[in-house]
């Protein structure tokens, strides 16, 4: 007599039997469906054996197959591999769900609904979907690795794309990521970019590392929407706009500026560590910040610039400089001064005085003279207290002594008086020459007296007053004097 146990034990077999049954009953019959023949797919063999309650068997295909296999949306299950081949493009569908081996044996796709969705490889992997998720479920952090194999360079390390649009002549890309090499040495340095394309030229929003500067660089308006900028680790040193039109700066969690258009609050003091506060108001209330200006009025208008030194130009605005002792220049002993008597204009030893006008020297003053740059017109007033003038010619001067004054030229020269720039009259050494009458009011000695000078008169001399027409005899006379008439001595009476 069987035990309760072993009876429950026998009617599950029985019940395991009868569903193995079904199932293979199942196959045959979509085996029969589909229209496969052992022929087809090779020997098709089931058996079973076993007493009661026990079954066993093996059932399969073995051989070529000369036909597709539809699974009428049956599963295949507990596959080792699964090997393909290049595609024969029989039966390929793109509105039809398949996987396949392009016909290049390039590429593996994985088609869903007309095409929608395509993963393959040639070198470069690529994916395309109308809507993507890449998802890994891991305690490892998923990773998406985009790398040039090539020796290492400065240049495009890998690009992100992100295009509207596939064309013959390339990708219509909106929007990309681009990490580029800086530096090229073992461990390397990189720089990423993140743009976008604006009117069909690709653009740059933010830059990375840029040319290995270590900097991070906006090229456009950072819109922030009332977020919060975190400047410390501890996030209590921050710049917020929470209310529209108003900027606040924190630091150690304190609001100690508050900026707004009409004022600015400051809850901490100013400490200006030696700089100017500059462009102040005159101030109107008792807790206004006062100008120098105010204080200087306040104070009667006295300033005082003890130890000033100043970074700018003076500007009077056409107000006047008053009761100056002394303006000294940027170059030692250079000043004007004035004294009881007049102005000092001074400089140090070798050091000159120069005036210019349009970039023109008009006065020298030197030590040792003066020179002009252009002509001395006195406007009819007088040159006074000359000690010597000198001309450009060397030696060609004219001084004064305490009893004449000297027309002084060197050897070889002469003194000329001249009219209308005519030559009057020659003064050179050893002869005084006349050219036109000469005309004496006084007495004129000519000669000296016993020196045995002569006196030569090429002309006629015409004694026009006290003169006898009377011949006279050398007896009666009071004397004579010896002249020469043509070289020859002859005798000149006198009564």
């Amino acid at each position: 007599m069987s035990s309760r146990a072993s009876r429950r034990n026998d009617t599950t077999d029985v019940i395991k039997k009868i569903q193995n049954d079904n199932k293979r009953n199942q196959g045959l019959s979509r085996q029969a469906y589909s229209g496969l023949a052992s022929a087809e797919y090779g020997d098709n063999t089931s058996s079973s054996s076993g007493g009661s309650g026990t079954t066993s068997g093996t059932s399969g295909w073995t051989g070529n197959a000369t036909t597709d296999l539809n699974m009428n949306t049956f599963d295949v299950i507990s596959v080792d591999r699964l090997s393909f081949v290049k595609d024969s493009g029989v039966g390929t569908n793109a509105n039809t769900p398949q996987i396949y081996i392009s016909s290049a044996a390039s590429d593996m796709v994985f088609n869903h609904d007309a095409n929608d969705f395509t993963w393959k490889h040639t070198n470069v992997t690529s994916m395309t979907e109308s809507t993507t998720t890449l998802k890994k479920e891991s305690t490892i952090s998923p990773s998406f690795v985009l790398y040039n194999s090539r020796t290492a360079a400065v240049g495009t390390a890998a690009n992100i794309y992100f295009d509207a649009k596939e064309t013959t002549t390339g990708n219509v890309s909106m929007g990309y990521i681009t990490a580029e090499t800086q530096d090229a040495t073992v461990n390397g340095s990189g720089s990423l970019h993140l743009g976008v394309r604006e009117s069909g030229a690709a653009t740059n929003y933010i830059e990375l590392n840029e040319a290995d500067d270590n900097n991070i660089r906006i090229h456009r308006s950072l819109i922030m929407n009332t977020s919060t900028i975190f400047l410390d680790t501890d996030n209590d040193t921050y710049i917020e706009s929470q209310t529209d039109d108003q900027l606040k700066i924190y630091s150690g969690g304190t609001n100690v500026i508050n900026i707004k258009p009409t004022v600015v609050l400051v809850t901490q003091n100013i400490d200006m560590l030696g700089a100017k506060v500059t462009g102040l108001a005159t101030p109107t209330a008792t807790t206004d910040a006062a100008n120098k200006a105010y204080v200087d009025s306040v104070g009667g208008g006295s300033t005082s610039f003890i130890g000033f030194t100043g970074d700018d130009i003076l500007d009077m605005a056409t107000y006047d400089i008053e009761r100056v002792g002394q303006i000294e220049f940027n170059t030692t002993s250079h000043y004007i001064k004035s004294n009881s008597v007049g102005f000092e204009y001074r400089v140090p030893v070798g050091d000159t005085h120069e005036f210019f006008i349009n970039g023109v020297s008009e006065l020298l003053i030197e030590s040792d003279g003066t020179t002009l740059g252009g002509d001395l017109d006195l406007a009819t007033n007088d040159i006074q207290n000359v000690d010597q003038l000198n001309f450009e010619v060397t030696g060609q001067r004219l001084n004064s002594t305490t009893s004449s004054i000297q027309y002084e030229v060197p050897s070889g020269d002469s003194h000329k008086f001249l009219v209308s720039s005519t030559t009057e009259m020659t003064v050179a050494v050893g002869a005084v020459t006349v050219t036109n009458d000469l005309t004496v009011t006084d007495n004129t000695t000519l000669g000296t007296y016993g020196g045995g000078h002569e006196t030569n008169v090429n002309g006629k001399i015409d004694f026009r007053e006290n003169y006898s027409a009377t011949n006279q005899t050398a007896s009666d006379s009071d004397g004579y004097i010896d002249i020469l008439v043509g070289g020859v001595a002859k005798k000149l009476y006198y009564y």
